[in-house]
């Protein structure tokens, strides 16, 4: 709407001081024919055109940059609740299993009969399971991470502090995941021996912690994202 007005007052400026210019107490410019005035009268309206069509196409392009930096955010959020859904059912299948992650559990360690230990450690379908979400994850995480690194070409990026911490957040999580995985593929007497032995709530590999501080972080993240987008993006 600003634009319109703009062209129309640069219009209404240009016909005023050549009509004063033309016909006042004192002429300044002087017609030949009709023809010429008509002529003269096409090159302003087509200059004033010029103007107009290219402030705006300087707004269109600034509208799609902004089009795009929504549709970037609305993948981060489709991203963080994909993996707390993935968390949730990790974290359920693995660590929380354990009755020394419980600091009053009264459940006993079992030794001498294996199978009533089987519920400590992952069957080979739910790793399998697990494992193939995670590939899905991780590839997700990834695409996210090139599309924030690939934002110039549309005139914006990213306030640095928030797509470095983005990156971090989701490689680490997909790098130490698989770790967390391993640890509960073994035996689960070896399991529980190695619990006893060092004395622990859990397994050294076990990183349980790690994962849900880096699954805060992601959500504090979402939750700052709840903003005016220009203090999340720095538009040209």
């Amino acid at each position: 709407m600003k634009s319109i007005d703009f062209f129309f007052i640069i219009i209404t400026a240009l016909f005023s001081s050549i009509a004063l210019s033309t016909f006042g107490e004192k002429p300044i410019i002087s017609f030949g024919n009709v023809a010429d005035i008509v002529s003269a009268f096409c090159n302003i309206a087509m200059a004033g055109a010029a103007v107009y069509a290219g402030s705006k196409a300087v707004n269109f392009f600034k509208e799609k940059a902004y089009d795009h930096a929504i549709n970037l955010l609305s993948k981060f959020n489709e991203l963080k609740v994909d993996i707390d859904m993935f968390h949730f059912d990790l974290i359920c299948e693995t660590s929380l299993k354990l009755p020394s992650f419980h600091q009053n559990s009264n459940i006993p360690f079992n030794l001498t009969t294996p199978e009533k230990n089987e519920v400590f450690s992952l069957t080979p379908e739910k790793l399998k399971e697990l494992e193939d979400r995670l590939v899905i994850l991780r590839k997700q995480s990834l695409n996210l991470i090139v599309s924030l690194n690939s934002t110039k070409r549309y005139g914006f990026i990213m306030k640095p502090e928030y797509k470095e911490r983005i990156a971090f957040t989701l490689s680490e999580y997909n790098n130490l995941t698989p770790m967390h995985l391993l640890s509960y593929r073994r035996d689960p007497k070896i399991i529980l021996l190695q619990i006893m032995a060092s004395g622990k709530k859990r397994m050294d590999n076990d990183q349980y912690e790690v994962l849900e501080h880096l699954k805060k972080t992601l959500h504090d993240t979402y939750l700052e994202f709840d903003n005016d987008i220009n203090n999340i993006f720095i538009f040209k």
